[in-house]
Parts: C-alpha cells; sequence; structure tokens
C-alpha cells in the first residue's frame, strides 16, 4: 500500500475500510506497516497497527551466519586479509 509508504494516514484509512489488506507485502516483501515504521509515519502505523497481524517472534538473539563469530566485529576465518582487517 503505497499510501502508508508517503504518509497519507487518511487515504490508508480509507482503503483499509474498503478491505484492503493491510498485510500484503510488495515484491521486495515489505508491508504497509513496514514501510510506515522506516518511515517514521507515526499517523499511518496507529492507522494500520488494528487491521495488521504482527507476527510476534520469541525474543531470542539471532543465530551468528556462517563465517563469522560470536563476538562483534570479529571475523572466524582463516583468510589473511580478513584477519588483517580485524586483528584478535
Amino acid at each position: 500500500m503505497l499510501a502508508a509508504y508517503h504518509g497519507h494516514a487518511a487515504a490508508v484509512s480509507a482503503l483499509l475500510e474498503r478491505g484492503a489488506d493491510a498485510d500484503r507485502a510488495n515484491d521486495r516483501g515489505q508491508t504497509p506497516l513496514a514501510g510506515a515504521v522506516f518511515k517514521g509515519e507515526g499517523d499511518v502505523i496507529r492507522a494500520l497497527l488494528p487491521a495488521a497481524r504482527i507476527r510476534r517472534r520469541g525474543l531470542r538473539p539471532p543465530s551468528t551466519p556462517p563465517g563469522c563469530s560470536a563476538r562483534p566485529n570479529s571475523w572466524n576465518s582463516s583468510e589473511p586479509g580478513e584477519r588483517a582487517l580485524n586483528p584478535r
């Protein structure tokens, strides 16, 4: 919903009243709520929250990506160039 991204709260409310899907993602997987949060559009966020199905996840920390150690700003790699960038 492009109106959400551009901060048009009245248009968002009108679209929702007419059956627009508040959870329909765009081609990049972004929902109207995500766009409104990214842009800091408080009025749009308030309009979308009652209609959006917010998927709550546990508060576990994200898994460590392959090739990285659990310590911030360090690499878990044997590549000499990477070790030079982040010496231990």
